[in-house]
C-alpha cells in the first residue's frame, strides 16, 4: 500500500501497524508527541521531554525503577543580552573521557547522572565556564 500527496494526514482515535520485519520513516525531522511527553529527531539532534524518561540495556530490557531520584544537571549559555545562545558545541571532559554535544533551541543542555564533567565551549572563546 502507497500513500503520497504533499500533506497527508491520519486522523483517528488508534492506530496500530503490525510488522513483521521493518519500520522506515524518513523525514528532515520526526515528532512523536503524547499528551504528556515529546520525542524530536532532526539531522544533528534527538530529544525527549518527559516528566520521567527511562532507558534500557542493549537487550531491549527495560530498566528497573530506582527509589532514589535521578540527578539532572542543567547548563545554560546565555550571550551579553541575556538571549539563550542556541545550538552552540559544548565539550564535556572526565578524566581522558571527551564528549561533544550540542545545547538546543533554548540554550540548554540537561546532564543526568552524578558524573562530574568539565564543561568548555570550543567555538566560543567568550563563554564563562
Amino acid at each position: 500500500m502507497s500513500v503520497v500527496g504533499k500533506t497527508t494526514s491520519i486522523v483517528g482515535s488508534t492506530l496500530s501497524a503490525n510488522l513483521s520485519n521493518q519500520a522506515t520513516v524518513g523525514a528532515a525531522t520526526l515528532k512523536l508527541q503524547t499528551a504528556g511527553a515529546v520525542v524530536s529527531l532532526d539531522s544533528s539532534s534527538a530529544s525527549v521531554q518527559a516528566s520521567q524518561v527511562k532507558l534500557g540495556g542493549g537487550s531491549g530490557s527495560t530498566s528497573q525503577p530506582s527509589s532514589q531520584p535521578v540527578k539532572i544537571t542543567r547548563v545554560q549559555l546565555n550571550d551579553s543580552q541575556g538571549k539563550p545562545r542556541a545550538n552552540v558545541r559544548v565539550l564535556l571532559t572526565s578524566g581522558n573521557e571527551q564528549r561533544v554535544t550540542v545545547l538546543d533551541a533554548n540554550g540548554v543542555l540537561e546532564l543526568v547522572g552524578d558524573a562530574s564533567f568539565q564543561i568548555s565551549f570550543p567555538d566560543d572563546s567568550g563563554a564563562k565556564k
